[in-house]
């Protein structure tokens, strides 16, 4: 799946996706920083760090060849908490990174996510991108994105927009819709990983 060397780095990962009074903790792995781990087309996640070396063993994208696991986490993916901002307009008017950081591990899984709907014949054929715009997919993504499907669009706008302003609402100004609906674009991919993932 991926072409990895020996000699990359493993990153432990957080997914903060429910309060923290639930003490629930979600676990990945990354090779680099945007790769994140799979067991056929199913993401790996798991409740322990101690449960890396087994995902590591389970996964079937090149992972298995970096023998260094890591001993601490690297990152928290905070969702709970980027929800709670974009739904309190009143008290948060920049993203504070938690939102930024959300939407960039949505943007690793995205391609993902957006394969696999293919193949269940739940989407259109998209056409044959211009030289210009073969280098980002990103940039051509939202031309052919089915109206069912709209919650990519969000997400991918969403991402290009806080990468260089950390300002909330100007960017629905610009796009049209609220920050609900980015929410519920945000909860359903975030919701279609933790699903599908294979947990050890």
């Amino acid at each position: 799946m991926y072409r990895v060397k020996g000699d990359e780095e493993l990153y432990l990962i957080e997914l903060k996706v429910y309060p923290e009074s639930s003490n629930v903790h979600i676990f990945t792995l990354y090779i680099g920083n945007d790769r994140p781990i799979y067991r056929g087309k199913s993401p790996i996640l798991f409740f322990h760090p101690k449960h890396a070396k087994k995902a590591l063993e389970e996964s079937t994208c090149g992972a298995s060849k970096i023998k260094t696991l890591p001993r601490k986490v690297e990152c928290v993916y905070n969702f709970y908490q980027a929800f709670q901002d974009l739904e309190n307009p009143r008290k948060k008017k920049t993203t504070g990174g938690e939102l930024l950081n959300c939407l960039i591990l949505l943007n690793d899984y995205c391609y993902d996510t957006i394969d696999i709907m293919k193949k269940r014949k739940q989407w259109i054929t998209p056409p044959t991108p211009s030289k210009e715009k073969s280098e980002y997919m990103v940039k051509f993504l939202p031309e052919w994105i089915p109206e069912e499907y709209d919650f990519f669009r969000k997400i991918f706008a969403a991402f290009d927009y806080f990468m260089f302003d950390t300002k909330i609402d100007p960017h629905f100004q610009e796009v049209g819709y609220g920050r609900m609906e980015l929410v519920k674009a945000m909860k359903y991919l975030i919701g279609d990983i933790v699903t599908r993932a294979v947990y050890v």
